[in-house]
């Protein structure tokens, strides 16, 4: 995907599930972050778009519901993450 990314425009339709807030994964990783042994099943806005994203890009995105795709998450050491 990457090489065919760099000849011509690539657009995917994905759809993502949630796990729920109480679950045990996602608690683990509001408490260790990127050293939970659940990080990797959590998409963050820089996991997502490394490159970065602006705001025009981020409007495009689709969703049949008027809140934005990602949401700002208080981890326990203080710091904020973009899921």
């Amino acid at each position: 995907m990457r090489a065919l990314g760099r000849a011509v425009e690539v657009m995917a339709d994905v759809i993502v599930n949630h796990l729920s807030a109480k679950s045990a994964e996602f608690v683990d990783f509001l408490a260790h972050g990127s050293a939970s042994k659940y990080a990797g099943l959590f998409l963050t806005l820089d996991r997502v778009f490394p490159q970065g994203l602006c705001e025009q890009d981020l409007l495009r995105i689709y969703r049949p519901r008027p809140s934005l795709p990602f949401t700002m998450m208080p981890l326990r050491d203080g710091s904020r993450r973009v899921l």
